[in-house]
């Protein structure tokens, strides 16, 4: 086997990988990811993320409220916080049931999503410092 056909082989197995068949495979293998994990996590709610998340929560098991959180508000050192998508909706839910699971997704080969690494820390982030500066109290801030 010379060179040309081992492209040629490689060639074929990269678009087979990315055939419809696969992609929906894979969708349906992460969603029942997140159905496992909130079977054991009862106690929080299911909110998916407008970007990409809605595609991996069974509408049986999602909260009917998502939020939106946009990956480049943290992209290349971008450290910005957006009022536009400020998710305040949330902080009820939050509130009531100590948290939530929050469903997102990302391309192949990445370990998490853009929005769990950079956006959703810088929106805690925002929040808390806000909640220190209107309480007027000692609130844990620090990332």
């Amino acid at each position: 086997m010379d060179n040309n056909d081992i492209y040629q082989v490689s060639e074929k197995l990269r678009q087979e990988s990315r055939s419809m068949y696969n992609r929906l495979r894979s969708i349906d293998a992460d969603a029942q990811f997140v159905t496992h994990v909130s079977e054991m996590l009862t106690e929080y709610p299911v909110i998916a993320n407008e970007r990409c998340g809605v595609w991996y929560v069974d509408p049986q098991l999602a909260h009917s409220d998502t939020v939106y959180f946009k990956s480049t508000d943290g992209h290349t050192n971008n450290w910005k916080f957006s009022l536009r998508r400020a998710n305040t909706h949330i902080f009820p839910i939050l509130a009531q049931y100590n948290g939530c699971i929050l469903v997102d997704s990302t391309r192949k080969g990445k370990r998490m999503p853009d929005s769990f690494s950079r956006t959703i820390p810088i929106w805690c982030a925002v929040w808390n410092t806000a909640v220190k500066i209107l309480r007027n109290t000692e609130w844990d801030c620090k990332l």
